[in-house]
C-alpha cells in the first residue's frame, strides 16, 4: 500500500511515534501530500521542545511564510534566545530589528511581540535600540508607532538606549536621532544627565552633525565621562579638532582640568591638535606646564608648529622633565631635525642637553 494512499489518522498516529526531527523531516519529504499533512506538526515538534531554531532562521533570512508556520505552531514571540550557540541572547523582535526586514517585524508585532520587553535589562537592549544602532529609520519609527518607549535606561545617568544607540550610527544622515527628540526622548533627563551619554557616543564615534543636533537639543555639554573627561577633551582624544571647537566656542571654562589634573592645553599637544593649541594660547592659557614642550617634540605630528607656538606662548625652552631631560635632548633623541633647529635659534643650550656640537651637527647635517 502506497503512503500517500494510507487514512490521516494513521498517518499522524505513525508521526506521534517518532521522537527524532530528523526523522519527522525525512517522513515528511517522502511525498508532497505527507509533507503538506506532517509540515506543521514539524514545526509543533521543535516547539515543544524549546527549539527556536526554525523561528529565528525565517527571522535572519526574512521568510514570512516560514515565520508564519513558527507562529501557527506556537512559538514563544517575547522569550529570551540565544539564537545561535554561544551568541548575544536577544528576544525574536529585537533580532528582528537588527536584519533590517521590516516585513518581519511588522509580523512579529501583529502576532503579539512586545515592543517593551520584559526581560530588557538582562541583554541591554531593546528592539527600538537595536533598531536605532543599525540607522535603520523605518523600523524605529514602526516599532514607536507600536509603543516602544524611547526613555528605557539602564540607570538615569546613562540616558535613553535608543538615544545612545543612534548617537554613534554612522550610517545615517540624522533623521533617527531627530525622530527621538521629536518623541521627546531628553523630556525626562535631569539637566545633569540630559543627553550627557549620547553626547559621548556622537563624540567618540566622530559625528559633528549629531553633536549639533543634541546641544540644539538641550543636552547638557558640562560633564565629564567615567575617564574623568571632559567633552572638548574627549574631542580631540578621538582626533577631531572640529568636535573640540564645538565646545570651545560655546563659552566653556578654557581651564578645564580632567581627574588626573590635566588641563586642555596638555590635550591639545597630547593629541597634535595645532588649531586648538593656536585658540587656547591667543586666550591666555598658560603654555607652562607639565613639560608640555617635552611632550611636542617627542614624535607628535606637527612637532615642530606645535613647538613654535609654545615656545611663542613663553613655554620654558630649558624646561626639565621628571627623568632631567630638556626638550632638546629629547628632540635629538627622536632625531628631529627641524625640532632641533628650532630650539637651537631660540637659545636652547646644548650643554643643558647633554649634547656636544659635533652631535648636533651630525643630526642636523651641518659640518
Amino acid at each position: 500500500m502506497a503512503l500517500q494512499t494510507l487514512p490521516l489518522e494513521l498517518i499522524e498516529s505513525i508521526a506521534d511515534k517518532i521522537d527524532s526531527g530528523a526523522d519527522l523531516s525525512a517522513f515528511s519529504c517522502t511525498s508532497r501530500h505527507l509533507n503538506k499533512i506532517l509540515d506543521p506538526r514539524l514545526y509543533a515538534f521543535y516547539t515543544r521542545r524549546g527549539s527556536d531554531k526554525a523561528l529565528f532562521f525565517s527571522i535572519a533570512e526574512g521568510y514570512c511564510s516560514v515565520l508564519n508556520k513558527t507562529i501557527q505552531s506556537g512559538a514563544d514571540l517575547n522569550s529570551l534566545n540565544e539564537w545561535l550557540p554561544g551568541a548575544r541572547f536577544t528576544t525574536p523582535l529585537a533580532f528582528a530589528a537588527g536584519t533590517g526586514h521590516v516585513e518581519i517585524v511588522k509580523l512579529l508585532l501583529k502576532h503579539g511581540a512586545h515592543p517593551n520587553p520584559a526581560r530588557w535589562r538582562e541583554i541591554q537592549q531593546t528592539p527600538l535600540s537595536v533598531a536605532a544602532g543599525r540607522g535603520n529609520y523605518q523600523i524605529a519609527n514602526i516599532l514607536i508607532e507600536a509603543g516602544a518607549d524611547v526613555h528605557t535606561t539602564v540607570g538615569v545617568e546613562s540616558g535613553s538606549l535608543a538615544l545612545y544607540a543612534a548617537a554613534c550610527c554612522s550610517d545615517q544622515d540624522d533623521n533617527l536621532v531627530q525622530l527621538l527628540l521629536d518623541k521627546g526622548v531628553l523630556d525626562v533627563s535631569p539637566q545633569e544627565y540630559k543627553g550627557t551619554c549620547a553626547l559621548e557616543s556622537a563624540i567618540q564615534c566622530g559625528n559633528p552633525s549629531t553633536v549639533k543636533l543634541l546641544l540644539q537639543a538641550g543636552a547638557n555639554q558640562v560633564f565629564k565621562t567615567s575617564d574623568g573627561l571632559t567633552p572638548a577633551m574627549l574631542a580631540m582624544e578621538v582626533g577631531s579638532e572640529d568636535l573640540a571647537f564645538l565646545f570651545l566656542e560655546t563659552g566653556t571654562d578654557l581651564e578645564q582640568t580632567c581627574d588626573r589634573g590635566q588641563g586642555l592645553v596638555w590635550y591639545a599637544v597630547m593629541h597634535s591638535c595645532v588649531n586648538v593649541l593656536r585658540y587656547l594660547l591667543e586666550r591666555g592659557c598658560s603654555a607652562n606646564y607639565d613639560a608640555l614642550l617635552q611632550i611636542a617634540v617627542t614624535g607628535v605630528r606637527a612637532g615642530r608648529e606645535m613647538t613654535r607656538l609654545l615656545l611663542d606662548a613663553g613655554a620654558c625652552i630649558e624646561q626639565q622633565d621628571e627623568q632631567g631631560k630638556t626638550p632638546l635632548r629629547l628632540a635629538f633623541k627622536y632625531k628631529d631635525k627641524g625640532v632641533m633647529e628650532l630650539l637651537m635659534e631660540r637659545g636652547a643650550s646644548l650643554r643643558g642637553a647633554g649634547l656636544d656640537e659635533s652631535q648636533y651637527s651630525s643630526l642636523v647635517g651641518r659640518p
